[in-house]
């Protein structure tokens, strides 16, 4: 069915990408559901129409799905939901659909500090190249929740994207992390957070972890470097049976979203 119907005129050509939330009643293979995004009313003629991902049942799940390069989206009016298979009574929330734009990143690294406990230790140089499995995620002795964790910043701008290329993934291990920002008094929460490394639990290659941008973000000083920073901040740790520590290739700040 329709999501929205004109809406006022959206142009996604200069987007990249679509994130939403997604919940189901019912379990969904691969594009068993489609997103639809259209120049006419009632998604008449989509423009463009892409797949969702298997769904568990009655489970939210952060979706990415990514736009069409280039793109014929400069007019979006209305915007749908459709079932390719019959999925019987099926109930579908949506939350959060945002539209990511295709701006470069503003800038490298300004700093990626890793944290051990009280230690500190700048990684900066190797978040910025491109060699591979040179950024300690989490230590390689056993990780302490509520101590340990990572830091990646920018020395002049705030944003809402981080790209983290991983490595080496950290799915042996049970572990949560939690993202923060500094609000000049206190690591607090970020709010809307996508996060597509899943904890740095992700296989090898590109994700994003997206957020809400703080009204409140403030600058501090991390192992010398002044810089707006969140924080991957380990809250949960729990070894697995051949425990495996998650390493990093390379970051990247994208531009905000819009």
């Amino acid at each position: 069915g329709v999501l929205a119907s004109e809406v006022v005129e959206l142009d996604l050509r200069n987007h990249k990408r679509i994130t939403l939330w997604i919940r189901s009643n019912t379990v969904t293979a691969s594009g068993d559901l489609q997103l639809l995004l259209d120049d006419h009313e009632d998604c008449a003629s989509p423009l463009e129409t892409l797949n969702l991902p298997a769904l568990a049942e009655d489970t939210w799940a952060a979706v990415t799905l990514t736009l069409a390069d280039p793109s014929l989206l400069g007019s979006i009016i209305s915007v749908g939901l459709k079932q390719t298979v019959d999925l019987g009574i099926c109930i579908i929330y949506l939350d959060a659909i945002k539209a990511i734009s295709s701006l470069p990143s503003i800038g490298m690294m300004g700093g990626a500090v890793k944290k051990d406990g009280a230690s500190e230790l700048s990684e900066t140089d190797e978040a910025n190249s491109a060699a591979e499995d040179d950024m300690n995620l989490l230590p390689a002795n056993t990780p302490v929740a509520d101590e340990d964790g990572y830091y990646f910043g920018h020395l002049s701008e705030t944003f809402q994207t981080l790209r983290l290329k991983i490595g080496v993934s950290g799915e042996a291990d049970e572990l949560t992390i939690t993202w923060k920002y500094w609000d000049g008094s206190d690591w607090v929460a970020l709010t809307n957070v996508l996060d597509n490394t899943d904890s740095f639990k992700a296989a090898a290659g590109d994700h994003d972890v997206s957020f809400a941008l703080p009204t409140d973000w403030a600058k501090k000083t991390i192992a010398s470097i002044s810089a707006y920073w969140i924080k991957a901040d380990l809250t949960v740790y729990t070894a697995g049976v051949s425990p495996v520590q998650p390493l990093g290739t390379q970051s990247w700040i994208l531009g905000k979203e819009e």
